[in-house]
């Protein structure tokens, strides 16, 4: 159950922006594609070396998707039915390119290589068919994905790190991860935040990252993106210049977004549901959340019902967040089991209480926000 400050901090999130009285539902799931830990192996291995992977639930299991963590994904996804007899979706948000290990390692980490999505899922051992599923998930209309990144990893700290060999990052390395690392010499960067920044003018670069993994994007999928989220959320507004010229027609963005300007200098920027950047892009306003995976002992399901009952009753739609770990099964497949039979769980209860509801992409939604004769 949502307490009674929750459920006014709810209110005050829907109150702002684009309504409809449609009930639509879209999932926005955050990090497919990444790769984070490689292996149980990799783990046990990382902990030797004084890694702690355990203070969060991405260092424990989240791991590159599987073919059967889609196939399985997709079997919930299919097994309910909107009133237009549509099957929930899923809007994957999707890195574009992950870092290349071997061609690292074996030119002395002095330069930075990327390897495409496609490429690590179809050479790497454990991942086969992978590729094909997410194929099928895009040709079903369950799995549709848009823009996260070029990758989720923050290329300066990558590359100070391994000049100065330290020695837990090149462990991470060595064992094809990136997790573990909580220590950073700059109080405004994260290793896995790849837009984040310490001094403002290193936004050139990352606006040629952001254009580089556009067009990646584009060749891996054969389609252009035109939505994103941040990886990590640290991306200056700067930057939606290059995503709009890029072809992003739509950002997800906090509803007030705490915004780096530099040297540890902060401001804070208002966005509401529908609103346009000075670029044309609409503004998506995640409003609900579901991850079964963060605190067991809580009901996501009531929750989550709950916050889409505000959302509807706002006559917003219900923009539901989350992230690939609560559904990922290659460390451990209990915590796929009880990600996805929460998800079904929900499914059915939405439909339920909902016979009208509309499953969508967030893509879709967005494209409706841009035609009102069609949002009655």
């Amino acid at each position: 159950m949502l307490s009674k400050k929750q459920i006014l901090f709810n209110y005050l999130k829907n109150i702002p922006g684009w309504s409809t009285k449609r009930k639509i539902v879209v999932f926005s799931v955050d990090d497919y594609g990444n790769i984070r830990l490689a292996s149980k192996v990799a783990r046990e291995n990382l902990i030797r070396v004084g890694l702690n992977m355990d203070s969060n639930r991405f260092d424990r299991f989240d791991a590159l998707e599987t073919a059967e963590d889609l196939s399985l994904l997709f079997e919930v996804l299919t097994s309910v039915k909107d009133k237009n007899q549509r099957s929930a979706v899923f809007t994957p948000f999707a890195l574009s390119a992950n870092i290349d290990f071997e061609r690292m390692e074996k030119e002395g980490y002095r330069n930075y290589y990327y390897q495409l999505l496609p490429d690590t899922l179809n050479q790497l051992p454990g991942y086969e068919g992978t590729w094909s599923m997410w194929q099928e998930g895009i040709r079903e209309k369950i799995f549709l994905p848009q823009y996260h990144g070029r990758e989720h990893v923050n290329i300066k700290l990558l590359m100070e790190w391994t000049a100065s060999k330290n020695s837990k990052v090149l462990a991470c390395l060595k064992e094809r991860s990136w997790t573990g690392l909580e220590f950073s010499p700059y109080p405004t960067l994260d290793y896995v935040s790849a837009f984040s920044f310490d001094q403002f003018q290193e936004n050139k670069k990352l606006a040629l990252i952001a254009e580089d993994g556009l067009k990646i994007f584009k060749k891996n999928f054969q389609y252009k993106a035109t939505q994103f989220i941040s990886p990590g959320g640290s991306a200056h507004s700067i930057l939606e210049k290059t995503l709009s010229e890029g072809g992003i027609r739509f950002i997800d963005s906090q509803l007030l977004k705490k915004e780096h300007q530099g040297d540890g200098k902060y401001s804070y920027k208002l966005n509401v549901l529908g609103g346009k950047s000075p670029y044309d892009a609409i503004y998506q306003i995640r409003n609900s959340v579901f991850e079964p995976l963060l605190n067991k002992n809580n009901d996501w399901v009531d929750q989550t019902l709950s916050e889409i009952e505000i959302a509807f009753h706002c006559r917003k739609p219900a923009i539901i967040s989350s992230h690939r770990v609560n559904f990922c099964g290659h460390i451990d497949s209990s915590v796929r089991s009880h990600g996805l039979k929460e998800l079904q769980r929900l499914l059915f209860a939405i439909v339920n209480k909902w016979p009208e509801v509309e499953f969508m992409a967030s893509n879709e939604l967005g494209e409706l926000m841009l035609e009102p004769d069609k949002q009655k």
